[in-house]
């Protein structure tokens, strides 16, 4: 590039935050098998059964860089990476914004339109493609940059729950699922849950293990959980009922805000959403 090039890239680069996207017709490109191979265990592939570029014509993308590397100079940071824009269901919708699907991550802009990003799929890109966008702005405050910037380090930062823990609490995940959306006690003490945690004693890999749950409520529904607590405990405790029954795993509640809860019960336990329970 040349001089006036680089200015131009290194101006623009300044204007573009992350969670911004542009929409419209965008190539999303990636590398792909069109077969699969002849074995479960084989390892190797026939090069003819190998399309090595696909090309998907995607409602837009979004950038995951963060803003401080967006903001860099293009001489020391040339790349960039994005992700698809998609449209979801209302249900799907709902389940992102609770923070229970960390495969999308909300773009609080795009939300009236049921369009997400799609971080299963991350291209990269050199930083020039800006200047041939129009942007959008994905976030409106700090409070969502914040969150925005949060799904995508859950998605990365998971752990790896074992299978078993998973299976048995099918059925509370189909409870939480079908309750959601009811306007029902059940259904708002739902809603009012901001996050929920599992810290595992002494470890997942113990042949017996006590899970201690963590239901972390929104501070905005902190008033009415304190003028009711022990309603909110009733119902944590009759979930905590349903799962299937596993000699392995005793189940333990824990209820409050996160000014309730100490850091190192915050650090040491996991984060509990939907992909962990599939």
């Amino acid at each position: 590039m040349t001089a006036e090039q680089i200015e131009a890239v290194n101006n623009c680069n300044e204007k573009w935050q992350q969670g911004d996207y542009v929409l419209g017709d965008q190539q999303f490109i990636f590398r792909y098998l069109s077969k699969a191979p002849a074995t479960k265990l084989s390892a190797s592939w026939d090069s003819e059964e190998i399309d090595y570029i696909g090309e998907e014509i995607v409602r837009g993308l979004v950038i995951l860089t963060q803003t401080c590397d967006l903001i860099r100079k293009v001489e020391e940071r040339p790349y960039f990476e994005v992700a698809p824009v998609v449209e979801v269901s209302e249900a799907a919708l709902s389940e992102i914004k609770a923070r229970r699907q960390p495969r999308y991550a909300e773009v609080p802009t795009l939300s009236a339109s049921r369009l997400v990003a799609d971080l299963d799929r991350v291209m990269t890109l050199e930083k020039p493609v800006l200047l041939t966008w129009q942007q959008n702005r994905g976030c409106n405050n700090d409070e969502e940059k914040r969150l925005f910037a949060w799904a995508l380090s859950r998605k990365r930062m998971r752990a790896a729950l074992p299978t078993d823990f998973g299976e048995m609490l099918n059925p509370l995940q189909q409870r939480w699922k079908d309750k959601h959306k009811k306007d029902s006690p059940e259904g708002k003490i739902i809603r009012a849950i901001a996050e929920i945690r599992v810290m595992a004693k002494p470890s997942w890999a113990a042949e017996k293990i006590t899970t201690k749950f963590f239901f972390l409520i929104h501070p905005k529904h902190q008033p009415t959980i304190e003028m009711d607590q022990a309603a909110i405990e009733r119902q944590v405790e009759t979930w905590l009922k349903l799962p299937i029954s596993n000699a392995k795993y005793t189940l333990e509640s824990w209820v409050g805000g996160y000014d309730e809860l100490t850091a190192g019960e915050y650090v040491n336990s996991d984060h509990l959403d939907y992909d962990h329970l599939s």
